[in-house]
């Protein structure tokens, strides 16, 4: 029934888990971007993350949220990269980002 009413209310026929658990769904994966990366590049490499089917652009925004209260230094210095095929949610995406205050030249 909870997740029949999370469909009702998103006014979709999909959703991803991102945006299922969000916030918490792309905060596990941020933890684990960030202690792979750190583990292989050390602290100061910059981080470079590659999103494929990016969508509306739900995990980057919680993702890149996350990063920037939680390791702010590398969000700081982090590309955000987001393959998306659909014009329109190429759009979303960036408007998405653009409204949440993420500098667009790295996103």
């Amino acid at each position: 029934r909870a997740l029949a009413d999370i469909y009702a209310s998103a006014g979709a026929a999909w959703l991803t888990p991102t945006e299922l658990f969000a916030p918490y769904y792309a905060r596990v994966l941020g933890r684990s971007i960030l202690r792979r990366h750190e583990a292989a590049y050390g602290a100061n490499e910059p981080l470079q993350i590659a999103e494929y089917g990016g969508g509306t652009g739900t995990n980057a925004l919680e993702l890149l949220s996350w990063l920037s209260v939680s390791a702010p230094a590398v969000y700081a210095s982090c590309k955000y990269i987001s393959v998306e095929a659909a014009p329109r949610l190429v759009e979303a995406q960036q408007r998405r980002l653009r409204e949440a205050g993420g500098p667009p030249e790295r996103f």
